[in-house]
């Protein structure tokens, strides 16, 4: 039992400066009143924030230590970071998300000059919000000083933005199963808009709609005619696409999958048969008489930019690769089959502007 003792107090010794160390920390915060949620500390301090008077204000403890940190979560998702040092009474706020990072960045490494191997680290690099913790027990490493951190769970929000969009398709047509060659390239370009729910500012799901024309010829044969088919068709699309945004400060890289469905708004479909080389007959479908062509699924791969000019606002671009495919209907009499499928393969870089 003696033992036990004995091996109890070598432990605790040790922390009894930590622990008062903390103590005077707390006891340093002019504190109305501290409540735990969910495991989350949160506070009320009394303090003057800037040229405003000293009041009772919210705050979540994030770290405690030599630099203190805290941070308030106002509507939107937007979050103000704050540093208070041990032996000042005033608040230093770092940022808001999205905006302000070169005064964050330089008022960090003001704040960390104890330490010059981290702060010339944050002078050199591009820090992110959900760093500063790390930045901070970093430097209290750095220094040997004690701290100690909190439970700290962002909320997430639900962000809308929606706008216009356009874009230039480069395509090429080709039958599924047809020994005929492929198609020349055409380009085309459509036009509509998209709406975007964005989570956490990362992973965002964007459905949008356009209109687009799509052209191409084929050459394709069967073991009695040759043909040549030429294709034109207009479609109300709607891609459906999942994201993810990489955060850094006004540059966001993104990459996207999603499916494509089409519809048929105004088509037509022109084939010329030929017999040993001679003209033997066309047969013209267009949807006057009857669309064509049935309905096109798909999907699209890509990545693009987000510009961030201000509140989350600001034009993109994209880059992707798409692939269609839709049945043509045609006439058995004069075409020998009932059906084709026909697929495209698509390079599209499209644009737009967040609101």
């Amino acid at each position: 039992m003696r033992q036990v003792s004995i091996f109890f107090l070598v432990f605790l010794i040790p922390m009894f400066p930590y622990c008062q160390q903390i103590q005077e920390i707390w006891q340093s915060l002019p504190v109305d009143s501290i409540e735990k949620v969910d495991s989350e500390t949160f506070i009320n301090l009394r303090t003057p924030l800037g040229d405003r008077p000293s009041e009772s204000r919210r705050f979540q403890v994030l770290l405690l230590g030599k630099l203190s940190l805290f941070v308030q979560e106002k509507p939107r998702g937007q979050k103000l970071f704050f540093v208070k040092t041990f032996d000042d009474p005033r608040f230093h706020i770092l940022a808001a998300d999205g905006g302000g990072k070169q005064t964050y960045r330089g008022t960090l490494k003001f704040l960390t000059a104890e330490c010059p191997k981290l702060a010339d680290a944050i002078e050199k690099g591009t820090l992110q919000a959900n760093s500063i913790i790390s930045v901070l027990e970093k430097f209290h490493d750095c220094i040997n000083a004690e701290y100690e951190t909190f439970l700290y769970r962002s909320t997430t929000k639900l962000l809308l933005s929606f706008g216009p969009e356009i874009g230039f398709h480069y395509m090429q047509l080709r039958e599924e199963n047809s020994e005929g060659n492929a198609a020349d390239w055409h380009s085309s370009l459509s036009w509509g808009g998209f709406l975007r729910l964005n989570w956490g500012g990362k992973f965002y799901l964007q459905p949008s709609f356009r209109l687009l024309q799509r052209y191409g010829e084929l050459e394709s044969a069967n073991t009695l005619y040759d043909f040549i088919s030429s294709h034109q068709y207009t479609y109300l699309e709607v891609p459906i696409q999942l994201g993810w945004r990489f955060k850094s400060e006004r540059l966001h890289p993104t990459i996207f999958l999603g499916a494509i469905i089409g519809f048929p708004i105004r088509g037509e479909y022109r084939a010329q048969r030929f017999f040993g080389g001679t003209f033997n007959r066309e047969v013209v479908m267009s949807s006057d008489q009857g669309m064509p062509t049935r309905n096109e699924f798909g999907f699209r791969v890509g990545g693009g930019l987000d510009f961030n000019l201000r509140s989350g606002k600001g034009p993109f671009v994209q880059l992707a690769f798409e692939r269609t495919q839709a049945i043509l209907q045609l006439d058995d009499e004069i075409l020998t089959r009932n059906f084709a499928t026909f697929y495209y393969n698509v390079l599209a870089v499209t644009g737009g502007y967040r609101f």
